[in-house]
């Protein structure tokens, strides 16, 4: 019986980690609301880095961020607030986007997994929801 490749153990090239990009949409700044235009691109997160490709590229260095934290904008889909030292940055992973921008179908489990991964590499501790309702 021959040995298949392990993957995961390839994942290491050139000793960088290998990562899987995410589809996004995004806004920097402030405030979001529904009528904010947001802009397409693909976010990836290294261990020293969140890099933003799109329209107006972002690369931030993981020592400057603050805080991941995931909400839900207006009930309608999840989102996550992005603070670091410079501003803040929301962000959503996307199956599809239409209209330029003003509709996306959120990635439920996605946007959940890239605010996790967010908040191990910030270092900041997850929000336990039965906390919540105490």
């Amino acid at each position: 019986m021959k040995d298949k490749p392990d993957k995961s153990k390839d994942a290491d090239i050139a000793g960088k980690t290998k990562v899987r990009p995410y589809r996004v949409i995004y806004h920097i700044g402030d405030t979001l609301d529904l009528r904010t235009k947001a802009l397409q691109g693909h976010a990836s997160l290294t261990q020293d880095e969140l890099t933003i490709t799109g329209p107006l590229p972002v690369e931030l260095p993981v020592r400057e961020l603050r805080a991941a934290e995931l909400f839900r904008l207006h009930g309608l889909g999840r989102c996550i607030r992005i603070s670091h030292e410079r501003g803040t940055i929301y962000l959503s992973v996307v199956r599809f986007v239409l209209f330029g921008g003003y509709f996306a179908l959120i990635n439920f489990f996605a946007t959940g997994q890239l605010a996790r991964r967010l908040r191990e590499a910030i270092g900041s501790p997850a929000i336990d929801r039965r906390d919540l309702h105490r």
